[in-house]
């Protein structure tokens, strides 16, 4: 919410109650406790304290952050998702890629389960269904990590927390 929208919804909060407009010293320090509240949030917070109390409540700010609470709740789809963040493993897609000789075929299969060792598949929305295993269980059962896995060098990628995996060290081919 900025500025002119804090003012706007402040202005029909206290219209209703027929009480004084703040000043912008005033709407300045609320919009730094209440500015990340969402206009349309604002709307139904000033709605419902006109249905609900019979005077202006004393600690605005108080009563907005605790409705904004009580918006969440009611309307959990309007929650801010979070971004994913950068995994060294999976590379922040939440998926970790891997191939295995399938008995019987001259190929290797690849497919892939998600990443163990971050949340990113819970913010991304990959299904539960799909397995959740770590680098090292895998390659514990025989599996090579796949190069899907391997940091992409461009100005768009993530930038890195630390050192990067060396897959060659991880993933030891079974030539038995």
């Amino acid at each position: 919410m900025d500025y002119n929208t804090l003012n706007e919804i402040v202005g029909r909060l206290f219209s209703h109650f027929r009480m004084k407009h703040p000043g912008a010293d005033t709407l300045e320090w609320w919009l730094d406790d209440i500015g990340h509240i969402p206009a349309d949030a604002g709307d139904w917070i000033v709605k419902k304290i006109c249905r609900e109390q019979d005077s202006l409540p004393r600690n605005v700010t108080k009563i907005f952050q605790d409705l904004w609470r009580a918006y969440l709740a009611e309307h959990p789809d309007k929650a801010a998702k979070l971004d994913p963040v950068f995994c060294e493993v999976c590379c922040g897609k939440g998926l970790i890629w891997f191939q295995f000789q399938l008995a019987g075929f001259p190929y290797r299969a690849t497919a892939s389960v998600r990443c163990g060792h971050c949340d990113n598949h819970e913010i991304l929305g990959i299904s539960p269904d799909v397995p959740r295993m770590t680098a090292g269980e895998l390659v514990r059962n025989g599996a090579e990590l796949d190069r899907r896995n391997r940091r992409r060098k461009s100005k768009d990628d993530f930038v890195s927390r630390g050192q990067s995996l060396d897959f060659g060290k991880l993933v030891k081919i079974n030539t038995e």
